[in-house]
């Protein structure tokens, strides 16, 4: 099992291939992404330089991931990611109206965060062609779930808590 949080939930989502390598190919694999960064405004990569972008699209493009820095909606090209990470049981955990990620991080409001999750750029229905994705949203401004009893136990709108849902995930 490889979880990430936060900004861990995007590194989980980057190295969980790397860690591949060091396990026996026919071991069952689990990601849980708490949380990732994936819907963003337009000016998110604004607020870093070069050098960090290079890095970014370093490690991004391991995985499949060709971030475009003019925009900050990644969401839209996970798609060769999850190509990638066929074999895997994927988990991703989203709070619909984020404030960490849409206020604090994304340069967007957490209405213009919803929207953009629930666009057809957005994971869900990135997602949706694959079987071994599946997504959790809950319509909160909660920013990540798994590190608490209490926002673990949160129900969300399909009446499936945080917990339950990263349960079935591992069990697939």
């Amino acid at each position: 099992v490889v979880y990430g949080a936060s900004a861990g939930a995007m590194a989980s989502i980057v190295y969980g291939k790397y860690v591949e390598g060091f396990l026996n190919p026919n071991i069952k694999k689990t990601l849980i992404a708490d949380s990732p960064g994936l819907h963003f405004g337009r000016t998110f990569w604004d607020k870093f330089d070069s050098s960090m972008k290079i890095d970014f699209k370093t490690v991004f493009n391991r995985v499949g991931l060709d971030v475009d820095f003019s925009d900050g909606a990644i969401s839209k090209k996970m798609g060769p990611v999850f190509e990638n990470y066929r074999d895997w049981s994927i988990g991703i955990i989203l709070g619909l109206r984020d404030y960490v990620m849409s206020k604090s991080y994304g340069n967007i409001s957490p209405k213009e965060e919803r929207d953009l999750i629930l666009s057809p750029d957005g994971i869900p229905a990135i997602a949706s062609p694959y079987s071994n994705i599946n997504v959790w949203l809950k319509d909160t401004h909660m920013h990540t779930f798994l590190l608490t009893k209490y926002s673990a136990g949160l129900i969300s709108e399909n009446g499936d808590t945080a917990y339950n849902f990263a349960t079935t995930v591992y069990s697939k």
